[in-house]
């Protein structure tokens, strides 16, 4: 008796969820009852919220917690400045998380792993047939915030004010 061959299912990443980009503006332009999005006192220091600088300073991306996980945002490069490239990054462990990261030069949405190393740097990886093959660079923190990132009530549930 023959079979019918069957092809084996294909990988493919979920698409990130659709949310209204945030908007960046200079520290003079925020006004009195805006809620701006940043690292609470509550936060611990050992943790991915804020800003962080790309390996070779290719740009700026500024991690927030988006409901119960963790997004980042673009801040730098006009032409992307607020487009989300870390979506929906879910704690794994204590130092690791895990979810989806856009590529805007590929145009695609990859697995995602961020892991904080003992150094204080973030890993950042995209990854391929599930997390069998991944590729990414360091992230170093910024220190000086020249500008915040405003979000919208509508974005966050948790933003605080």
């Amino acid at each position: 008796m023959d079979l019918p061959r069957l092809d084996a299912p294909k990988t493919v990443a979920l698409a990130p969820p659709r949310l209204e980009p945030p908007v960046v503006a200079p520290q003079s332009e925020i006004k009195q009852g805006t809620t701006i999005a940043q690292r609470g006192d509550e936060e611990p220091a050992y943790s991915p919220l804020g800003e962080w600088e790309s390996t070779g300073a290719k740009g700026t991306v500024r991690i927030e917690r988006c409901g119960p996980a963790l997004c980042g945002f673009v801040l730098t490069e006009a032409s992307n400045r607020g487009e989300s490239v870390l979506v929906n990054m879910k704690p794994k462990t204590h130092d690791v998380w895990t979810g989806s990261i856009y590529s805007r030069s590929s145009g695609s949405t990859y697995y995602g792993r961020m892991t904080l190393t003992a150094s204080g740097k973030l890993r950042v990886e995209a990854c391929a047939i599930g997390y069998f093959w991944c590729s990414g660079n360091d992230w170093t923190r910024v220190e000086e915030h020249r500008e915040q990132l405003m979000t919208t009530s509508r974005q966050w549930s948790g933003a605080r004010s």
